[in-house]
């Protein structure tokens, strides 16, 4: 019964040095290499750059965390991770982003309230990044889903479902309607 707590605890204890270290680096104002910024867009096959410090805001479910490169336990014990092969925010194909729904920072334990037009906003350094929500989906877990959208800006959000089980994932999938500076 301990477990759930204690996992969330630890899951706020380290979103919170990761807010700390995201307000310090947006104060700062950094210069960060982001795909596109020379007019091109690409792929990461096509051209490999770091993941850049990245903020999900959900506004309609109350989200507002940093989101890691990767998807090991690790990196979700902290919040959000991004699938490390697919693209940066804001960049065309498809950024892919996990978290857990129970345990942890359970960034994403209401995903599954999403619909259609609901908003998504990924902020890096100086760009904002606005999703709105075109397909909610449920598939089983040990199956592979379509990430394909070579020639436009897509989002997906993917987790466990139902709650308190892994049979089944929930993929949310949003495309770019703006990019601007925050």
């Amino acid at each position: 019964m301990l477990y759930p707590v204690g996992t969330m605890l630890y899951g706020g204890y380290r979103q919170a040095a990761l807010r700390r270290k995201w307000d310090q680096q947006v104060a700062q104002k950094p210069t960060i290499a982001i795909k596109g910024s020379n007019g091109e867009q690409s792929s990461k096959s096509d051209k490999e750059e770091e993941f850049p410090p990245t903020r999900i805001i959900i506004p309609k479910i109350n989200i507002d965390q940093i989101v890691q490169e990767g998807i090991s336990k690790d990196v979700l014990t902290a919040g959000p991770g991004h699938y490390p092969d697919t693209v940066n925010p804001g960049d065309n194909g498809y950024c892919a982003i996990a978290g857990h729904r129970v345990t942890y920072s359970r960034p994403f334990n209401r995903l599954d309230e999403l619909e259609k037009g609901d908003t998504i906003i990924l902020e890096i350094s100086q760009k904002k990044f606005i999703y709105k929500v075109f397909d909610i989906e449920l598939v089983p877990s040990n199956s592979e889903f379509d990430l394909d959208a070579k020639d436009e800006s897509r989002l997906a959000l993917t987790t466990c479902a139902p709650k308190y089980s892994d049979t089944q994932r929930l993929i949310v999938r949003a495309a770019k309607v703006s990019g601007s500076k925050p």
